[in-house]
């Protein structure tokens, strides 16, 4: 078990992390994509729940 986690404090000091700007806009990036899948999953529901609620379901 000790080997292990050995091993993997090795590796992730191998690692090659992002820096500040590369980070930064990575974040960015995965903010406003998280923010648009939201908006679609929202307008579909807004449109499903009225869907169901004119067939009176």
């Amino acid at each position: 078990m000790g080997k292990y986690f050995s091993d993997v404090i090795k590796e992730a000091k191998r690692v090659e992390w992002p820096k500040g700007k590369n980070l930064a806009s990575m974040t960015y990036s995965v903010l406003i994509v998280c923010a648009i899948f939201a908006a679609i999953f929202w307008i579909m529901d807004f449109i499903i729940n009225n869907i169901m609620r004119v067939m009176g379901i």
